[in-house]
């Protein structure tokens, strides 16, 4: 995947692949320059987003729209526009003093097969006096070409951007987004008509609140008719312009059991299966959260709920966090690409983006260096590599074919390596007074009156309403059941850390990845690792072997007959998944899922 192509024709910007202009600069007899007066007229007003946003129950929920056809980013940021100011007027939003994050958040699900550059939104948007400050900070934050979902936060939290860079039917298929506004905003019917077919539009209701608005600059009849067999109220306005018509209306009701879990091409299902079914988003867990685990897992959810306005509790075993595996030295932040498994490509690619995104955002806020955006290369099989590739989810800045030494790699130039007890700290500090921290061992957990209870030699630790555990191995037991079926190893290994020299470090200017890795030169070391070893042998203390084999890996790929001594050796050891794939999600009754789903 790469940015698709724009042309300029008399200074509009057009689509190369559908002969469609993005936005027009300018409308007959209008005052306010097309694309923005266009924006007021059809997306704003159509969907009563000013009435709206002033209601109580609307504006502390938060709100979200969703666009069909992102293109150059103007209606998001003439929405952050109008938004933001009405943030800053409503006295009765007050901002979080330790935070920063003021009122309710804008949920936006900006839609978009086929996105832009950031260069190309930079230039469109720059016909739109004003905008300036507000298109740098979409650049800044905008993903790369990958195919996928990407979120950012954007404007210190307050705007929240799930970009989908894939079919829009894909997007909505199987999702919950439960959207107040749509924005309907692909190009022409005549030209794009796979944006306004009834399976896309009755996937938009299906991804609908109840009596969510939309609103479209077409009134094409075959458009109208697929909104109202959808389930909206239909209704042929005014149009923007010279145009005659548009057309906006209102969800009037949503089939029960609705589901849109069908794909684009037909054929998988996934509808009324427990393990498919996402979250309701009218049902969510309010109030304080405890999380078990105080290394990089437990403080990025910690994170993520203190963005979201929640009070945290951590709770580990250790003095202070970041004190067992998350104490490794160095860890590479790289996805694990699979030839033939796309579901788990389209996983670990949107992990990747999301990691690479936050670790870009928390180094800028912090003094000390720990993350290094270094490049990664990944010895790989010439074949595997090119049925990667083949894979179209990739553009080439973000992987490519590599070749050093007669070996062949994967090149990820946006890949490299964090220091975990570093990054660890630099979460930490950002969730402010809304942490708090707690030294125990959880022995014992149980649930009653709607919140979950954590004990520490009988004596209750923690109360709250959502718990999470992010404990590696070491799970507490959760009332009857230990979790011991969910068959996590416990895996152990250690790195070593070698003194950098002048040779060395003209051989290592990225992250290797060969077997075991190696880390450019830090402080004046190399790091590499790492070794494997199971719960058959010991999970502590130096295994020479272990460390004479990761020696002789750094010496071979550095090309260097001299003496490589080890400056220091890690220990530590993880759990891990008999496939190797995260486990997350609510904790399940075990007895229920063997009982009913054994087959």
């Amino acid at each position: 995947m790469n940015y698709t192509r724009l042309e300029w024709r008399d200074g509009q910007p057009y689509s190369e692949r559908f002969d469609d202009v993005y936005c027009s600069s300018h409308a007959s007899g209008q005052t306010e320059q097309g694309g923005e007066g266009e924006f007021r007229h059809v997306f704003f007003a159509g969907n009563r987003l000013p009435d709206r946003w002033c209601g109580d129950t609307d504006r502390l929920q938060g709100f979200t729209i969703a666009e069909l056809g992102f293109g150059s980013g103007l209606n998001f940021l003439l929405t952050a526009r109008e938004w933001l100011q009405r943030q800053q007027q409503d006295e009765a939003v007050k901002a979080d003093a330790v935070n920063d994050i003021a009122g309710p958040q804008l949920n936006y699900i900006a839609i978009e097969k086929y996105p832009l550059s950031p260069d190309d939104i930079s230039r469109i948007t720059a016909m739109y006096p004003g905008l300036g400050a507000l298109a740098d900070e979409l650049c800044q934050h905008y993903p790369a070409a990958v195919r996928g979902n990407h979120v950012r936060y954007l404007f210190e939290g307050r705007i929240r951007v799930c970009f989908c860079f894939i079919d829009a039917l894909q997007a909505l298929a199987g999702r919950r987004f439960a959207v107040d506004a749509w924005y309907l905003d692909g190009f022409t019917p005549s030209k794009n008509t796979s944006m306004w077919t009834a399976g896309l539009l009755d996937a938009v209701a299906g991804n609908s609140r109840a009596s969510a608005t939309f609103a479209t600059y077409t009134a094409a009849g075959e458009v109208r008719r697929n909104l109202q067999s959808a389930g909206f109220r239909v209704d042929r306005v005014k149009g923007y312009g010279n145009k005659r018509e548009m057309l906006r209306g209102e969800l009037l009701e949503v089939e029960s059991g609705r589901s849109t879990a069908e794909t684009h091409e037909g054929g998988y299902r996934l509808k009324d299966k427990p393990w498919s079914m996402l979250p309701d988003p009218d049902n969510q867990t309010d109030g304080p959260v405890t999380i078990i685990g105080a290394g990089v897992a437990g403080l990025s959810i910690a994170d993520a709920m203190c963005r979201r306005g929640r009070q945290v509790t951590i709770i580990d075993r250790q003095p202070g966090i970041a004190q067992a595996t998350s104490s490794n030295p160095a860890a590479i932040v790289y996805p694990r690409l699979s030839v033939a498994d796309h579901t788990a490509n389209a996983f670990f690619t949107a992990a990747f983006c999301h990691a690479v995104a936050l670790l870009d955002e928390l180094q800028q806020e912090q003094g000390r260096a720990f993350w290094f955006r270094t490049g990664l290369q990944q010895q790989i099989e010439k074949q595997r590599l090119d049925k990667i590739l083949a894979q179209d989810i990739f553009s080439d800045e973000w992987l490519c074919a590599h070749r050093q030494d007669d070996v062949q790699y994967a090149l990820l130039p946006t890949a490299g390596y964090v220091l975990p007890s570093l990054l660890c700290e630099a979460l930490y500090k950002r969730c402010g007074n809304r942490l708090d921290y707690i030294q125990a061992d959880i022995d014992a957990i149980s649930r009653d009156d709607g919140r979950w209870r954590c004990y520490s030699a009988a004596r209750q630790v923690s109360s709250s309403a959502c718990l999470i555990i992010a404990t590696n191995f070491h799970s507490p037991p959760v009332e009857a059941d230990d979790m011991s079926w969910l068959n996590i190893d416990r895996v152990g290994g250690q790195s070593v850390s070698v003194m950098a020299d002048t040779h060395s470090s003209s051989r290592i200017d990225r992250v290797v990845n060969a077997g075991s890795y190696i880390t450019p030169e830090h402080d004046g070391v190399h790091h590499v690792g790492a070794s494997y070893r199971t719960a058959e042998t010991s999970m502590s203390g130096v295994d020479d072997t272990e460390t004479a084999g990761l020696l002789d890996a750094f010496r071979n790929f550095v090309a260097a007959a001299g003496d490589y001594p080890a400056e220091s050796v890690w220990v530590g050891e993880r759990g891990i998944a008999g496939d190797r794939m995260p486990v997350i999600g609510a904790c399940p009754d075990a007895d229920f899922f063997y009982r009913y789903y054994s087959d």
